[in-house]
């Protein structure tokens, strides 16, 4: 939930939250000016860090993400000062730079342990972007050991390309003689406009590569002006949909392919709660399962 024009004071947004069963989340900060320049406010990075700190100082369960553009000629000082000052994640938007081009930089990332959001699959900007957030875009990260990430949006309309590249970055921890360490989550927030929405969903739990821990439910919405109504439409339709494919998993044994036999019982317990706490296990408690255990869900 990146938090850019008008913003409502926190205890409102998270009433508003609340009212649509919301009690957590990441919110993200204003956006560095290589995004979207905006001429009311100062795009420095150190407001831009206070800003979202300050927020979430006051919005309990939501934690502060800062929106990094890591090919700044000072990005290390943003990330050190960031991590310094308490921030729980980095938002990253590959709008003019290939992922692979800032590999030192992630890397510099997962040694601290700090996960990072990129956004994945088309962009609605004005700009040529879409080669830099298509999902293959991201195997590159293949090469940064450590590191704990998830793609936004499913990669529409790529999801099919997004759906192999989670296959093969998941598969890559068992073919190589060393813990690689890395960690992809699925990330749903839309993305996928209503019409794909279960068939990609479907594509995703059902194609055998065991995502059930590794999945993020998101709702998209901003701080400012919060839409309660839509966040508690597009939490009812997911639920809906992610049963319907639990039950769907249950009379039909054969799509477990590749010999991941795992289960799908409580698949929207564990996007919108479970696994956040997973995404950010450097810095909670664990789950209540190991990844050996998870294997088998």
């Amino acid at each position: 939930m990146p938090m850019a024009g008008p913003v409502d004071p926190p205890e409102i947004f998270v009433e508003k939250a609340a009212a649509a069963g919301i009690d957590g989340g990441h919110l993200f900060s204003l956006p560095p000016a290589t995004f979207r320049p905006d001429p009311e406010r100062t795009q420095n990075w150190k407001f831009r860090l206070e800003h979202v700190m300050e927020y979430t100082a006051k919005t309990p369960g939501f934690l502060p993400f800062f929106w990094l553009d890591p090919t700044e000629s000072d990005a290390d000082q943003q990330i050190e000062h960031a991590v310094s000052v308490g921030i729980r994640g980095f938002k990253i938007i590959p709008n003019h730079f290939k992922v692979r081009d800032v590999l030192e930089v992630l890397k510099r990332i997962a040694v601290l342990k700090i996960p990072v959001l990129f956004h994945s699959g088309i962009l609605f900007d004005h700009y040529e972007s879409g080669h830099f957030t298509r999902p293959l875009a991201f195997e590159c990260l293949i090469r940064v050991p450590g590191l704990t990430f998830a793609l936004a949006h499913i990669g529409w309309p790529w999801c099919d390309e997004y759906i192999a590249v989670y296959g093969k970055l998941r598969a890559a921890q068992n073919n190589v003689l060393h813990d690689l360490g890395l960690r992809m989550f699925a990330e749903l927030t839309p993305g996928t406009p209503a019409v794909y929405r279960k068939e990609v969903l479907r594509k995703l739990y059902l194609a055998g590569f065991n995502p059930g821990c590794r999945v993020l439910w998101g709702s998209d919405c901003r701080a400012n002006n919060y839409n309660t109504a839509a966040v508690k439409t597009k939490l009812a339709r997911d639920k809906r949909i992610m049963s319907e494919i639990a039950e769907e998993w249950k009379t039909n044994p054969d799509y477990m392919e590749m010999s991941c036999q795992y289960r799908l019982d409580d698949i929207f317990g564990l996007a919108t709660e479970k696994n956040f706490t997973e995404f950010h296990r450097n810095e909670f408690p664990r789950c209540d399962r190991n990844e050996a255990e998870q294997d088998e869900i």
